[in-house]
């Protein structure tokens, strides 16, 4: 463990090794403060002329001219984007309901646009939608099937460069969803995701709200430590994550810190690891959409700091 001077030196970035969390006490926290503040002075010195940019980078006329932005404005009559931007400001109630009525696909319409009682706000009432639905369902099964809806550039570079389109990717979600399922995940159940940025980590965040559960994300980078404390806070039911990934060439393992973080977690009833760094076998299993409840929180943030104990905001949707 680290002392209170080497957590004040490490902020100062003379102790690169050691982090602020490994401070053996909490309580001079005036002083990790300060530390912290000298360290951000220091970076903002050296790093203030990136902030100085002043290049205009302009989007393709063509593409500009048929985006959905451009289609909107027309129709409405706006002539600037400044003109529409006013609009919108003094309308939003109406904005959004055009753009949620034009964009999205819903099961059951709503009955209100929005009834704000401040400070609570609530929107689309009544309304019933799915967000990988609209993200997946509805294009795989359309004209743009074979639209490549991700592009994945592999670590090490040597590997083949993987183009998935919209058919290719609403099977994965399907096989993943249908997999959380045969593992017990229902609606409201969480489930945590401890993996680098592959496909398979927005695959299974799609999965996750199509059945109705609550994605919670942890950064690979974090210590078994993180990622166990922030289990518990969850009471996660699943963890998904890999038998390790690449950095900078590098393979790194990452299953042996989620078997330290879940050794003491009762509310972990699964682990299931994806086979990054080796061959896998995947399963063939199919899920079909139904319903799956109203008023499903989708995601679950961890944010922490000097208040002591982490707050965790939550994403609420109507879900079908």
């Amino acid at each position: 463990n680290a002392t209170i001077k080497e957590c004040q030196m490490a902020a100062l970035g003379w102790l690169p090794g050691i982090r602020i969390d490994q401070a053996e006490s909490w309580e001079d926290v005036g002083i990790i403060k300060e530390a912290v503040n000298l360290a951000e002075e220091k970076a903002t010195a050296k790093t203030s002329v990136l902030l100085e940019e002043t290049r205009i980078f302009e989007a393709p006329k063509d593409l500009a001219e048929n985006s959905n932005v451009m289609k909107w404005m027309k129709e409405k009559g706006f002539k600037t984007e400044r003109e529409m931007r006013l609009w919108c400001s003094a309308n939003y109630i109406q904005f959004w309901g055009e753009m949620a009525k034009t964009y999205a696909d819903w099961f059951e319409p709503w009955s209100s646009t929005l009834e704000w009682k401040p400070p609570y706000a609530k929107w689309f009432v009544g309304g019933k939608c799915n967000v990988t639905h609209n993200c997946v369902d509805r294009h795989a099964q359309g004209a743009k099937k074979d639209k490549v809806a991700y592009i994945f550039v592999p670590e090490p570079t040597d590997q083949p460069t993987q183009k998935i389109t919209y058919a290719q990717l609403e099977k994965e979600v399907n096989k993943f969803a249908n997999g959380l399922k045969s593992l017990g995940v229902v609606k409201g159940d969480r489930v945590m995701l401890y993996m680098p940025m592959i496909p398979q980590l927005p695959i299974a965040m799609l999965a996750i709200a199509k059945i109705g559960a609550i994605h919670c994300i942890v950064f690979s980078g974090f210590s078994s430590g993180g990622l166990n404390s922030r289990i518990m806070d969850a009471e996660a039911k699943v963890v998904i994550t890999v038998d390790g990934f690449y950095r900078r060439g590098k393979p790194l393992p990452l299953k042996p810190n989620v078997d330290e973080a879940t050794a003491n977690t009762p509310s972990v009833s699964g682990v299931q690891e994806d086979g990054r760094c080796r061959p896998h076998e995947r399963g063939q299993r199919y899920l079909v959409g139904r319903p799956c409840g109203r008023k499903v929180r989708r995601m679950r943030v961890r944010e922490d700091g000097f208040r002591g104990s982490p707050v965790h905001p939550v994403h609420l949707w109507n879900y079908r």
